[in-house]
């Protein structure tokens, strides 16, 4: 300390002897174990206050707790772990917990030779569970390598070692290194395994990885019970993505939706790849303008409402971020109060309106486009613009904006006779016209009319029920309502009949808002927009 070195002999302090493993800091003191010496000579765990240098033997190993502790204790939420290599029920080791502050030690797993048996490295902490080596047992008598999650008090053997790779007799520890970011399919939204957070695990980082345990991210709950989270991502075919701004952002993005949404703040964390990095920074857009990204410092998280999508639909909001080397990749941190989709892009990317929604739907003889915005700064009015290619864009219609509220604004226009156009699918888009004249764009949304021509909800918008007029053949069928942000809210089977059906739902419970009815039509899955008022 200070370039200060610090030297201590334990023989002849209450008889400790052979300490193996090295110190771990704990509020300003050291902490350590020995396999010799106390009052039944099978060791000890000892603290040093180096301010006094004075050792204090704070635990004695017996053959009933577990005895001769080689290893490292480890330091997890101010509570110490470590395995010994004799002792225990099975005379084979245990793995024990040591609370320094109520001085309780507690045995936790006790080895036995069928799955590892005499452990001498320390464990290892990674993603919520403990990782360790065994120098015998398993199906080889040659070690295994296993995990141990404490908040189930589950273990379970990884792997046996064989002769050729044995571990018999050495004291290994397993080295913590980070893990590759996942790949993800390309121009596909992957379904990743979902996590649970509940009262076990929502004060530490849990991880999100892929099916193969490559990374994705990490949640830190802080005491939030979120329930189970489903996670998708969406990994386009190129290096960089650009906006109909012209705004470059980055290859992936990811979605993230809880069963319950955060009452307090929650730390995330997304990791992206050097080359994913490397391809914004060295991108110029259509208009032969650099992305301005230089170092990973000038990227920030940016999200919206969007589902799991190829392009940004929804206007996107700004996330600080702490921006970080991880390994060879990179890691984003950030503090956020809900989740949703997540983009990355430069950190100036910020648009002067918060679009909450952009969506439309095909009723009998129209098409309806909706959208609502949480804060309008700067912005005069809206124009809806219509495509046949998805390319070429047209005005349909035009409103005028509520200028600067920071309240949420709802907007709707029909764009008449949609049919008449003789079309599979209809694209439109939403121009946002500043007061200086600037513009600003929505990402393009898709309408598709094959069998909605005869379809129709009614009253839209309604109070406490809506209709479904719709042709269907087959027995029962599934409907469910989804909110904005594509969060299932109640579903319920329906008798069908073949031909036409007139069918009704009831709303009354749900909150003022925009929702989707969705059901299966010919092997389709449709949606059609309502509104709650």
């Amino acid at each position: 300390k200070g370039g200060e070195s610090w030297w201590i002999d334990l023989h002849g302090t209450c008889e400790l002897e052979h300490p193996f493993g090295s110190l771990t800091l704990y509020n300003n003191k050291f902490y350590g174990t020995t396999i010799d010496g106390g009052p039944n000579f099978l060791g000890t765990i000892f603290e040093w206050d180096p301010s006094t240098n004075i050792i204090t033997n704070k635990f004695n190993f017996t053959s009933a707790s577990g005895n001769r502790s080689y290893g490292t204790l480890i330091l997890v939420n101010n509570l110490f772990y470590g395995v010994t290599y004799f002792g225990g029920t099975n005379g084979a080791g245990v793995l024990f917990e040591y609370d320094p502050v109520a001085n309780l030690f507690t045995p936790k797993f006790n080895f036995l030779n069928a799955t590892g048996s005499n452990p001498q490295a320390s464990v290892t902490y990674s993603g919520g569970k403990f990782y360790g080596i065994t120098s015998t047992g398993g199906s080889n008598n040659r070690g295994v390598i296993f995990e141990w999650d404490p908040s189930n008090n589950n273990y379970s053997k990884k792997y046996d070692f064989a002769s050729f790779s044995s571990a018999l007799y050495y004291n290994n520890n397993l080295l913590r290194v980070p893990s590759f970011v996942a790949n993800g399919q390309a121009n596909t939204c992957n379904i990743m395994p979902s996590i649970t957070i509940n009262s076990t695990n929502n004060n530490i980082w849990v991880p999100i990885t892929d099916i193969k345990g490559d990374a994705i991210g990490e949640i830190k709950a802080n005491g939030n019970n979120l329930g189970t989270l489903s996670i998708s991502m969406y990994v386009n075919n190129g290096p960089v993505r650009e906006d109909a701004q012209h705004r470059l952002y980055l290859d992936r993005n990811i979605t993230i939706s809880p069963q319950i949404q955060p009452i307090t703040p929650v730390d995330i964390r997304l990791y992206l790849k050097k080359s994913e990095f490397e391809a914004l920074r060295s991108s110029t857009n259509s208009l032969g303008q650099s992305s301005g990204v230089n170092t990973i410092s000038d990227l920030m998280l940016f999200k919206n409402s969007d589902p799991c999508s190829g392009v940004v639909i929804n206007s996107w909001n700004p996330t600080p971020v702490t921006a970080l080397q991880w390994g060879e990749n990179y890691v984003l941190s950030a503090t956020i109060n809900s989740f949703s989709s997540f983009y990355i892009a430069k950190s100036n990317s910020i648009v002067p309106i918060t679009l909450t929604n952009f969506s439309g739907t095909i009723t009998q003889h129209d098409a309806m486009i909706y959208w609502s915005t949480a804060t309008e700064h700067n912005i005069a009015g809206y124009e809806v613009e219509r495509s046949l290619n998805g390319t070429e864009f047209k005005r349909v219609d035009k409103r005028v904006a509520a200028l600067n509220q920071t309240l949420t604004q709802q907007y709707q226009l029909i764009d008449p006779k949609i049919f008449d156009l003789n079309k599979h699918k209809v694209y439109y888009r939403l121009k946002m016209i500043k007061i200086d004249s600037g513009v600003t764009y929505s990402g393009i949304i898709v309408l598709t009319l094959k069998g909605d021509k005869n379809t129709k909800v009614f009253p839209n918008p309604a109070f406490e029920k809506i209709f479904l007029e719709v042709e269907l053949s087959g027995n029962n069928r599934q409907f469910s309502i989804y909110n904005a942000e594509g969060r299932l809210l109640k579903s319920e089977q329906k008798s069908i009949t073949t031909g036409r059906n007139l069918l009704s739902f009831n709303i009354a419970e749900l909150p003022i808002g925009i929702y989707y009815l969705q059901y299966e039509n010919e092997n389709e899955l449709m949606k059609k927009l309502f509104i709650k008022y």
